[in-house]
Formats: C-alpha cells, structure tokens, sequence
C-alpha cells in the first residue's frame, strides 16, 4: 500500500514534500488548487507499475 507522496514538478504541484496517505484521506481545496492533478500522479504511478514496457524508469525513492 502507498503510504506516502512526494511530487516534484507534476503540473501545478512544483514541490509537495513528503504527503501521508491514510486508508482514508480527504482531498479540500478551492478550484484550481491541485486536487485533480494528485489524483492523476497517482493514476500514472499505477498505469506505469501495471506497464508492459520493461524500458520504463520509475524512481520510488
């Protein structure tokens, strides 16, 4: 289980630090405030673990 996100230069977000994920983690904001691009790093962290091409680089840590 993911318990924790750094984003570095994803969209809106430039530098978050380390963020805890709970089994139940609320997501407020305002509009335009990065809510959506969270959710879609971490989309892109799941299709990139589910991928077939062995070429790709994901850096955990």
């Amino acid at each position: 289980m993911l318990t924790h996100l750094k984003l570095d230069n994803f969209k809106i977000w430039k530098s978050t630090g380390p963020m805890r994920l709970a089994p139940v983690t609320l997501l407020l904001g305002t509009n335009s405030s990065g809510k959506s691009s969270l959710i879609q790093s971490l989309l892109l962290i799941r299709q990139t673990v589910k991928g077939d091409d062995p070429n790709l680089d994901l850096n955990l840590g």
